[in-house]
């Protein structure tokens, strides 16, 4: 995989989260403008929010072959109300963890930092700063910081499950609902499967990595920046 660069990465204005860009379909390779995230500002774009946890972002059908697809692009997402910064990467770019986190760092320094108002550098050294790997991932974080879970017990919680169940990295499960009892869980793939597990086996999970680490994510473990100060523990 080639080593991500920080110019791959658009932090943009609330007029302009969206970018049409030609795409062409994984099927039939027919060319089409498609509109693609390029940085999400939810307090002014709350439809984004709806479209990624119903699955639709970046989620197209090809005009020529009705082939079903989707897009993993790199961008940014940005919860004022939640103070949470994220960098979203496709799902690959977890092969490489050093770009990975070189890029989200540098993109957060030069929009939250360097070239922001003082009121944005006050907001961000408060932040949760996460890297997040793929739209699922995304999805995922979403829905748990809806419900004021923390990603490092979530992550914990998901480990003890996938060790238990015998399951590979390549078989990751993500987190699809909360009801009052439990968490629903989805295991991705031609068969996908709903598994429950009871909201007392995550508070008894051991936490996966640090407040301030950058990547929590049980398939790849913990990526804590070299420079960065720690952020605060996730917050409802």
């Amino acid at each position: 995989m080639a080593m991500l660069q920080p110019d791959d990465v658009f932090f943009t204005a609330p007029t302009d989260t969206l970018s049409c860009v030609d795409t062409a379909c994984p099927g039939c390779g027919h060319v089409e403008p498609r509109h693609i995230a390029r940085g999400i500002p939810l307090s002014q774009a709350p439809w984004l929010r709806e479209a990624i946890l119903g699955g639709r972002l970046h989620t197209f059908v090809c005009a020529a072959c009705e082939t079903g697809f989707r897009v993993e692009s790199i961008f940014s997402y940005l919860d004022v109300r939640r103070q949470t910064w994220m960098c979203v990467l496709p799902d690959a770019a977890h092969a490489d963890l050093p770009g990975a986190l070189r890029l989200a760092e540098s993109t957060f320094t030069q929009t939250m930092v360097a070239e922001g108002p003082s009121m944005v550098r006050d907001w961000g050294r408060q932040a949760v700063r996460r890297v997040v790997f793929g739209l699922a991932s995304l999805r995922e974080k979403l829905i748990a910081f809806e419900h004021g879970l923390d990603d490092r017990l979530l992550e914990g919680t998901k480990l003890a499950v996938m060790r238990a169940l015998g399951l590979q990295p390549e078989q990751p499960l993500f987190l699809d609902r909360v009801t009052p009892e439990a968490l629903i869980f989805m295991r991705r793939g031609e068969a996908p499967i709903e598994l429950p597990v009871p909201l007392a086996m995550y508070h008894a999970a051991e936490p996966l990595g640090q407040p301030g680490d950058w990547a929590i994510d049980c398939r790849i473990g913990t990526l804590l920046s070299p420079t960065m100060p720690a952020p605060p523990a996730v917050r409802a």
